[in-house]
């Protein structure tokens, strides 16, 4: 019977649509996600401006310090050749750079530069957005995708300033290959922005630049610098939990590789920090795997925090106050 055969196919063709796998209806709705974050983030230009600024700004007031144009030379010289110790004055340690500190001091401060500006774009990520995510998880999108939507996004922007801020660096004449400063600094930014994802959880928009300078600054200190790598011992797996302790020995590596090339012993320099050279890639490497770690947790909190019922930002606003009241107390004083 050609209308039994024709109602069979109709409902066999009604039962495949049911039946379609969701991965369809799941990419059109992250493709909207992120069509949708993009124009917001294209929308925003007051932001955009302010951070370009700040990205140049960071670069050339750090460049200008520690560049070799206006310094007369580099920020470090290697130790005298191990031939002519035995001529070194009593009162000289000629077994280390002359002008290391200056280097150590580049090492720092690159790291609070660029990781302030990047830290700040992923400062913004969930800052103000949560109420909005649960909302759209109540009407079953998913929270994790609605999260690494974000972060995708947030990665485009942290590429920008960072490329920006290489940009301007590297025309001040500091040593090393272009390609190379823009990948360290690519690879710090990314390092950076993740531990801003994940502290903007807890913190509101306005706050949040305030928050990730800071945070540049506290992490700058694992550095690996002051103190010592070498000399923390069995501590030394806690420094390597932070970017900054890559992203020096990274800098170091790239400050020092063309007296390498030159023949220069470089490494005894980096013996008095703790540092290893010659490791550029497995450098850039590891701050790649912290971004991403970084950006786990992040994610991992969200979804605890919109399914569990925990309001972190009541913590950040209290520790808000907390600044507040100790600064006024301050004043009163």
């Amino acid at each position: 019977n050609p209308r039994a055969v024709s109602k069979t196919q109709r409902r066999e063709s009604e039962s495949e649509r049911e039946m379609r796998p969701r991965a369809t209806s799941t990419l059109r709705t992250a493709y909207a996600m992120f069509w949708r974050s993009m124009l917001l983030w294209l929308r925003d230009s007051a932001s955009r401006t302010l951070l370009t600024i700040l990205s140049v700004a960071m670069a050339i007031l750090l460049g200008v310090g520690f560049s070799p144009y206006i310094q007369q030379g580099y920020v470090y010289e290697p130790p005298l050749p191990e031939p002519l110790n035995p001529w070194c004055p009593n009162l000289l340690d000629c077994t280390v750079p002359a002008s290391v500190e200056g280097l150590e001091q580049l090492l720092f401060f690159l790291t609070v530069a660029l990781g302030s500006v990047t830290g700040m774009v992923g400062a913004r990520v969930f800052s103000g957005d949560i109420l909005v995510i649960k909302r759209e998880g109540n009407a079953g999108v998913s929270t994790l995708l609605q999260g690494v939507i974000k972060l995708l996004v947030d990665l485009i922007g942290v590429i920008l300033y960072s490329s920006i801020f290489a940009g301007t660096w590297i025309p001040l004449g500091h040593p090393g290959e272009a390609q190379d400063w823009f990948a360290l600094c690519i690879s710090l930014g990314v390092a950076a922005s993740g531990v801003g994802s994940a502290v903007s959880l807890a913190i509101d928009r306005d706050n949040s630049l305030l928050v990730a300078t800071v945070l540049s600054l506290c992490f700058a200190a694992f550095c690996g610098v002051y103190p010592r790598y070498k000399s923390l011992n069995n501590a030394q797996w806690f420094w390597d939990l932070f970017y900054s302790r890559w992203a020096a020995e990274a800098t170091y590596t790239l400050y020092t590789a063309h007296l390498d090339e030159q023949g220069q012993d470089i490494q005894r320099g980096a013996d008095e920090i703790g540092f290893t050279i010659g490791r550029f890639g497995f450098d850039l490497g590891i701050m790649w795997v912290l971004g991403f770690a970084y950006r786990v947790i992040a994610l991992i909190v969200l979804e605890y925090e919109v399914h569990g019922g925990v309001d972190l930002s009541k913590l950040g606003r209290r520790f808000q106050h907390y600044c507040c009241f100790a600064s006024k107390s301050k004043e009163t004083k």
